[in-house]
């Protein structure tokens, strides 16, 4: 699992990402093809 370091947030710092698999994030890699868009945005938090 990647994520954030859980001692790292609270309230006051939520999370920037969610938490993902390896194999998730080389999913998502490989079925945006050569967007200029970064695959790591599909994981942002909808907290931040």
């Amino acid at each position: 699992m990647i994520g954030p370091a859980e001692e790292l947030i609270d309230d006051q710092h939520p999370a920037v990402y969610q938490s993902f698999t390896y194999a998730e994030y080389y999913e998502e890699f490989w079925n945006r093809g050569l967007a200029t868009e970064c695959c790591l945005d599909m994981f942002k938090s909808l907290k931040a």
